[in-house]
């Protein structure tokens, strides 16, 4: 299994059709036909995926879904079940270096595919401990004027600086603050 080394084919088929919703989607695609009488009958979430009916392949057991990617060309991601979603997102986000929601989605596109892909991706980095500490401003810390009562010589120091301004004229001034 290329998309995952550390899974065997037969790993993977188990998972796919041990998922609620991939099974009944596994068996539609198997028998290569859907009516909308069948359709309706269906679950949200299988009803969702199998809007892509069309795209659906099984290339040996294992649910694909064909696309065409404008670098690759034609290629399919593997329908990932929803026991491997976590496995993913912890793997595709957080070993590639904490990328943004864009970048992440980028890289699962090219990989694979789950009917609510880009929500998950969205709520996964929004709740990313990493990526909250690094990414978000800084807040605005305002230091205390203190006090400006000199008690002993040197005790405030003040400083003039000079600022290189265009005059109306266009002309370059300097004016001291």
């Amino acid at each position: 299994m290329s998309t995952f080394p550390e899974y065997t084919a037969d790993e993977i088929k188990q998972l796919q059709s041990s998922d609620n919703v991939l099974s009944v989607v596994l068996n539609f695609v198997e028998q290569g036909k859907l009516t909308t009488q069948m359709l309706t009958k269906q679950t949200k979430p299988v009803k969702k995926l199998l809007r892509k009916f069309d795209s659906l392949v099984i290339d040996n057991g294992i649910l694909y879904r064909k696309i065409n990617d404008i670098e690759c060309g034609e290629c399919k991601q593997l329908v990932i079940p929803e026991t491997l979603r976590y496995y993913v997102l912890e793997t595709l986000h957080n070993l590639s270096g904490h990328q943004g929601t864009e970048r992440t989605l980028a890289l699962l596109h090219k990989r694979c595919y789950w009917s609510d892909m880009v929500n998950d991706v969205k709520h996964w980095i929004k709740t990313c401990e990493r990526c909250l500490v690094a990414k978000n401003p800084l807040p605005k810390v305002r230091p205390s004027v203190g006090s400006l009562i000199a008690c002993k010589p040197l005790d405030i120091l003040a400083m003039d600086f000079t600022v290189l301004e265009k005059s109306s004229d266009g002309r370059k001034r300097f004016s001291t603050n």
